[in-house]
């Protein structure tokens, strides 16, 4: 079935000659009927008005189109939604013949192109159509939850959820819009950026109410709201509240869209900024399971959507759509892997990966975070392991051989690293200097790029200040002079922070990363005071040759210290004030956390 949308200059002629040939005649029950009806209302046996796009269409959100003057209603309803006739042969194969019809494969699952609507091929909404068509039916079954329920209730109307001029004008849409694009698009490049203009000024200027492309757009003007930094707009909150509005109407998710899709992975930026993980996380979960409703994880699928007339002119041609679902799983497993908490994960993800484009980073930053250990990640270690760790220690030096050239791949590149070397050190694998070197070079480059972007520019990442405190907690866990000695660059950047952001969170980070180098220390002091105990105890003259033979008045031979009077020479020790050389080395670190009151606010 030929769905690709007709060229713009010959919409008025299609127009035309569908309008000339939906005249309406009399039936013999004396009812007017259209002569011709659409595919939508065809396949769902309703009544069709003729007109291009019909009520029932224009009332329901489908797709309105009507077939060629040549082809057959049989043509139309023969085809199935789920693509099963064309996947008859390769089922064959997988899943054997019942009854001379081949069965689905159950990794294909059955796709509604009119609904953008993806459902496992045995799940209990396909069965019957399915079934249906193993019986090799004339008028196979739609998708339905048929008996899911009683239908007692009514289902939830949608709310009213207003215009966003209603909050912010059209030109300041624009004017937070530009702040997106320039700063946050090149790594989450979800939105094809003419497409994003042209469709909101149609929202603007003719009031055209698209679905769920108004929380598109309010998420694309709080995230340009946020990092405009003091100049961002005063009714921020409200804007994001609109646009969670139109994301949470029961009305959107009955019938979930790709704008859906990314208006949720902006949400899920936006909450990644200001938020407590738990919020973000959930945020990510919610857009993977919309991801998959749709079938953006079946490149099948994101062929045969890409072909619905409309998606393009959206923006939303095959490689869009697939940036689209890869950001989705990219910011959903990232965030989980950091967080320790349970992914989820779609299997069979056919989905193809995103391609390299001149400008964006998005390709990058995607192929960073398929490094993390998934299921349905395309990426595969060089060599099998061995041993405890081993396929840890082969994704570090993954990593490390992927560039960066943008300061938020930097930052996730050590945010993962951390993150793998905190699960080596619970499994207890020793790491060799390569490894290490290898994990400090990558925090290092976050800590210039924290510096550069955070302290002179002021754009607020989310992993800017989390990826050099995590990087601050590693060194001092590697404890080896090579780590060590990045511990100074490291503060004084994580101050630079503090003191140029200002917030609650910044200070936190700062006096917690003190208070654990204030614990290293006190842990060294002990160490060392144990080892002075045994110099101390050398230094009482036993043994000395000077002609005492090792015994006391009382004619004990050489004794050793017991533990408790090692444990009192280390207190004595503790009161002395000892001036050992780790005092030394960490005296330019090891200072009070700033005064709150002193720091300026920068950042709401």
């Amino acid at each position: 079935m030929d769905l690709t949308p007709p060229m713009r200059q010959n919409r008025s002629h299609t127009s035309r000659r569908l309008a000339e040939k939906s005249s309406e005649t009399v039936s013999s029950h004396g009812r007017k009927r259209a002569r011709r009806a659409c595919i939508p209302c065809r396949k769902r046996k309703r009544k069709c008005d003729g007109n291009h796009p019909c009520r029932m269409c224009n009332n329901y959100g489908y797709v309105c189109s009507f077939t060629p003057d040549n082809s057959s209603l049989e043509q139309f309803a023969a085809s199935t939604l789920s693509g099963a006739r064309e996947q008859s042969s390769r089922s064959q194969a997988t899943v054997g013949v019942t009854s001379g019809k081949a069965l689905l494969d159950l990794d294909t699952g059955v796709f509604d192109e009119e609904k953008s609507r993806y459902v496992g091929s045995s799940s209990a909404v396909a069965f019957a159509r399915v079934f249906g068509l193993e019986l090799g039916s004339k008028s196979p079954l739609v998708l339905h939850s048929f008996g899911f329920n009683f239908g007692i209730r009514q289902e939830e109307s949608s709310t009213t959820h207003g215009h966003l001029m209603d909050l912010l004008s059209e030109t300041e849409l624009k004017a937070f819009s530009d702040v997106y694009f320039r700063v946050c698009a090149p790594c989450i490049d979800v939105l094809d950026q003419d497409n994003y203009r042209h469709r909101c000024r149609d929202y603007y200027q003719e009031h055209h109410h698209i679905g769920s492309f108004a929380a598109v757009a309010g998420g694309v003007a709080a995230i340009g709201s946020f990092f405009s930094r003091d100049n961002g707009h005063p009714r921020e909150l409200e804007i994001v509240q609109f646009a969670k509005a139109i994301l949470e109407d029961a009305a959107s998710v009955r019938r979930p869209t790709v704008d859906l899709v990314v208006g949720w992975i902006l949400r899920f930026f936006y909450l990644r900024s200001t938020t407590r993980p738990n919020n973000a996380w959930l945020a990510s979960s919610t857009t993977m399971h919309l991801a998959e409703a749709i079938g953006l994880h079946k490149e099948e699928n994101v062929n045969r959507l890409a072909a619905v007339p409309g998606t393009v002119s959206r923006g939303h041609d095959a490689e869009r759509l697939r940036r689209i679902f890869w950001t989705a799983w990219s910011c959903h497993i990232a965030t989980s892997y950091e967080y320790g908490r349970s992914s989820i994960e779609i299997p069979m993800v056919t989905c193809n990966n995103t391609t390299l484009l001149p400008g964006p980073y998005s390709y990058q930053w995607i192929c960073l975070i398929q490094i993390i250990p998934s299921r349905s990640s395309p990426f595969i270690p060089e060599s099998e392991p061995r041993q405890a760790g081993d396929e840890l220690v082969e994704r570090i030096k993954a990593l490390h051989r992927l560039p960066t050239g943008h300061a938020f791949l930097s930052w996730t590149k050590a945010d993962l690293m951390c993150c793998f070397y905190r699960r080596l050190r619970q499994q207890r694998v020793a790491l060799t200097r390569d490894v290490v070197e290898q994990i400090v070079t990558a925090g290092n480059e976050a800590v210039a790029a924290a510096q550069r972007v955070v302290v002179d520019e002021g754009y607020p990442f989310f992993n800017a200040l989390g990826s050099v405190f995590q990087f601050s907690c590693v060194l001092l866990a590697l404890d080896t002079p090579y780590a060590l000695a990045n511990v100074a660059s490291v503060f004084s950047v994580l101050e630079a922070m503090a003191n140029a952001i200002g917030t609650k969170m910044t200070r936190e980070a700062l006096s917690t990363a003190h208070q654990l180098l204030r614990d290293c220390v006190m842990r060294k002091r002990h160490d060392i005071a144990v080892l002075e105990s045994v110099d101390a105890y050398a230094d009482t003259g036993v043994g000395d040759g000077d002609g005492d033979d090792g015994c006391d008045d009382d004619g004990d031979a050489n004794r050793r210290t017991t533990p408790k009077e090692a444990d009192g020479i280390v207190d004595e020790l503790y009161s002395q004030d000892l001036d050992l050389w780790w005092d030394t080395f960490f005296d330019d670190l090891c200072v009070q956390a700033p005064d709150a009151s002193s720091v300026p606010m920068m950042l709401a």
